[in-house]
């Protein structure tokens, strides 16, 4: 699951870095925009951007552990590790929220470098020769990855996308567990899908209560990302809260059928 990297998780990421075969950081260097994608206590992906004031990001570091970029971890269009479609995906939507338009790739000497680049060119990328690095309309980029993953385009208005937070747990005693993310969205019912299957969201006061439909894992401090939203006619809403909590007489009609 995604996660904001932390420095404590420096040794982790270290050890990832190494293990990919490409340049290590100081803890001190690895300051600014960074995640981590932890699996069963240990962290198997990292991403790390360079974010400047101009309309540029420069993606700096982008690594998965080899253990997860098997057949069963692989997404079928673009053919890399779900985990680095998903990180890739993050990243393009917080720049685009910051105002950002321009992705840099860098690319290391040594045999990793066409590697990187057919990573970077799947996801949409292009090629800048004089320059040895990949580069891309964020706009671009992220409609290309999103089409491809089959994750719909994440936008700032048609997402939710933030840290998971501690609510009262009631949904969660009922069998309905939800998921509490901060968003600015309008308040309503959704339907979306996130990095772990299709999901219901209601939303008012600027929280989203995010039920994943068949999923039961903890997400608790997990960054969690709802994208293609889609509202639900409040008068539909309106209307099922009626039939099938309103006690009337069609309720009972349709239980006996």
């Amino acid at each position: 699951m995604i996660s904001r990297y932390k420095r404590e998780n420096y040794a982790e990421v270290k050890a990832l870095i190494e293990l990919c075969g490409l340049p290590i950081f100081s803890a001190d260097e690895l300051e600014g925009y960074a995640l981590t994608w932890r699996d069963k206590g240990k962290v198997v992906g990292f991403l790390w951007a360079l974010v400047g004031e101009g309309a540029t990001v420069y993606l700096d570091l982008f690594c998965v552990d080899p253990a997860y970029r098997g057949s069963d971890n692989r997404d079928e269009a673009t053919g890399r590790s779900k985990i680095a479609v998903m990180l890739m995906l993050k990243l393009l939507t917080d720049m685009k929220a910051l105002g950002k338009t321009k992705l840099l790739g860098t690319l290391p000497k040594g045999p990793l470098s066409e590697s990187l680049e057919r990573i970077y060119h799947s996801f949409g990328m292009k090629f800048a020769e004089a320059h040895s690095m990949l580069h891309g309309n964020i706009d671009e980029v992220l409609n290309t990855l999103g089409k491809k993953s089959g994750m719909p385009a994440i936008m700032p208005e048609n997402c939710i996308d933030g840290l998971v937070e501690k609510g009262l747990q009631r949904a969660g005693k009922s069998d309905f567990p939800t998921a509490n993310v901060k968003t600015t969205i309008s308040d309503g019912v959704y339907v979306g899908k996130t990095q772990f299957g299709d999901c219901l969201a209601v939303v008012g006061n600027g929280l989203a209560e995010v039920h994943i439909i068949g999923y039961e894992g903890n997400l608790y401090d997990q960054i969690l990302m709802v994208n293609g939203l889609k509202r639900v006619p409040d008068e539909l809403v309106k209307n099922y809260m009626e039939f099938y909590f309103g006690g009337h007489d069609e309720q009972h009609n349709y239980a006996k059928n």
